[in-house]
């Protein structure tokens, strides 16, 4: 395999990151979201949800967002 050099996609991107309670289907407890190239103004900002079915342990192993 050959090692190629990243590079950023020349528009703008919006970065969305999220993170469930560990059932299936998940709830949503986190929700992220940043833009590329960061915007003057426009920060990164992140909302956590309390979801109707507690967070399992595993979940929260892998996100260590509790209950």
């Amino acid at each position: 395999m050959t090692e190629t050099e990243f590079q950023w996609p020349s528009e703008p991107i919006v970065i969305v990151d999220v993170e469930g309670n560990g059932h299936t289907p998940p709830d949503l407890v986190e929700l992220a979201i940043a833009g590329f190239p960061v915007i003057e103004g426009a920060e990164p900002s992140s909302l956590l949800i309390k979801p109707p079915i507690p967070i399992t342990w595993q979940a929260k192993r892998v996100h260590g967002i509790g209950n």
